[in-house]
């Protein structure tokens, strides 16, 4: 029995006749894959997924005081997917809709029919955890939203929150959104 052997290339032609093309990024198909040039990829670290990074955000409605963020994002190509966790500490405060900066510049025309960017959760004292998603405020940040006293979703805020927010309770989302 002999061996599958594809011949696409025209007549006369052998897989072994296809040299180098596009820069030096593909090879006769009888090479390994495996020098294939990451430069191109558009990626913050050149490797297939980027390395996650940190960032400082900026917030609105929300005191850190002693309480601890943790927020890091990745980006591959023009795709940033980003997480952002808030646990309050006791001189912590929440005074109206909280909203987080972006750690990479979103395109302008991120804002789509009120379609969400994210998702996640809110946990009261440790003991119930309430769903929470992320809707994009004119490129401004992220609103964080979650269950309110009305009985909808709306704005994680202090007064429109189904529990005073207090030391221990945790905010924690990601969102996913394309840079300009």
């Amino acid at each position: 029995m002999s061996q599958f052997s594809p011949t696409p290339f025209g007549p006369g032609l052998s897989p072994t006749d296809i040299s180098q093309v596009a820069n030096d990024n593909f090879y006769r198909v009888g090479d390994s894959i495996n020098n294939i040039d990451n430069t191109n990829l558009s990626t913050i670290t050149g490797e297939l997924g980027g390395a996650w990074k940190s960032w400082t955000p900026t917030y609105n409605n929300l005191t850190v005081g002693n309480g601890t963020v943790k927020a890091r994002y990745t980006q591959i190509g023009k795709t940033v997917i980003a997480r952002f966790s808030f646990v309050c500490g006791s001189t912590s405060s929440i005074g109206g809709m909280v909203r987080v900066s972006y750690p990479v510049t979103p395109n302008a025309d991120i804002y789509i029919d009120d379609f969400p960017v994210g998702y996640g959760t809110i946990l009261n004292s440790a003991t119930i955890l309430y769903p929470a998603f992320c809707m994009d405020d004119n490129s401004l940040g992220v609103n964080i939203c979650l269950y309110g006293t009305s009985g909808n979703y709306g704005e994680a805020s202090a007064t429109n929150s189904a529990f005073t927010f207090g030391t221990a309770d945790r905010i924690s989302v990601y969102f996913i959104y394309e840079a300009a």
